[in-house]
């Protein structure tokens, strides 16, 4: 992982307090930390009969998509065969944009909300997210895929809520975070390849190796305020900061399959 941050030179602002400046001035990670934006992963197996059951697949695991659901279950396949799936996905992630977390509100300016704000990001996406091709070969069948682990694209802006500050032994409500605006682009890709035989007419096992690639690149800026209750002024930034991590991984995956009677099966 490799993090960047160039920090900003000072100039007077009558939107700043003493304690904002010194606050905007901690340390670089702050702007990291503040991101408030969860990373998600899609943990659902793929297929659409898979998300008939409600993922419930380990067991029934008996087309192409056993390939990373339960690789065992690729021994009952006699032909080749291939399976491709779309998602639309809608992600929908709160995260604090203003209002106040601690003291009593002063009535001014924006200072008007007692409690914390907060802001929606909205992630609307569709795409080719599993791709697979099973190949029976005698007493084993082999199978290679392509899997999307997970792909978001997100953007918040906090306001900079107000809170109640201690600083040099006195206390006050006069006080507000410096306003954040960020973006995330993430996406892991999943590429693997599995195995499978039937060791009797009912137990059946498989196993596979995937490499899986991160991808990911954020950019955080510290903005100013028109005035100490007003609001964000875009064109000012006071500090920036970067991510990026680029990293490449290797999983092994097993599975077991065991028709139990011609009505269960275990995974």
């Amino acid at each position: 992982m490799l993090t960047g941050v160039r920090q900003p030179s000072m100039t007077r602002c009558r939107a700043c307090t003493l304690v904002a400046i010194v606050f905007a001035l901690a340390s670089p990670a702050s702007a990291q930390s503040t991101a408030q934006i969860p990373l998600r992963f899609d943990f659902l197996t793929p297929g659409a009969r898979s998300l008939a059951m409600g993922g419930a697949f380990l067991g029934a695991a008996d087309d192409a998509t056993a390939a990373f659901s339960n690789p065992a279950g690729l021994a009952r396949l006699r032909r080749i065969e291939i399976s491709a799936e779309g998602r639309f996905r809608r992600t929908e992630t709160s995260f604090l944009s203003g209002g106040r977390i601690s003291g009593s509100i002063t009535g001014r300016g924006l200072d008007t909300i007692a409690g914390p704000v907060y802001g929606m990001d909205v992630d609307d996406r569709f795409g080719p997210t599993f791709l697979s091709v099973v190949v029976p070969a005698g007493r084993v069948t082999w199978a290679g895929y392509r899997h999307e682990l997970a792909r978001s694209d997100n953007a918040f802006q906090s306001d900079g809520v107000f809170e109640r500050l201690t600083f040099a032994g006195v206390t006050t409500d006069e006080n507000r975070d410096i306003p954040l605006a960020g973006r995330r682009q993430m996406a892991i890709d999943d590429y693997g390849g599995s195995v499978a035989t039937s060791l009797t007419s009912r137990v059946a096992v498989g196993g596979g190796v995937s490499v899986a690639h991160l991808s990911l690149d954020s950019s955080f800026a510290r903005l100013g305020l028109t005035s100490l209750y007003g609001v964000v002024d875009p064109t000012r930034v006071s500090a920036t900061a970067v991510q990026a991590a680029h990293d490449t991984a290797v999983a092994a995956n097993a599975g077991v399959s065991w028709r139990a009677s011609p009505r269960l099966t275990i995974g």
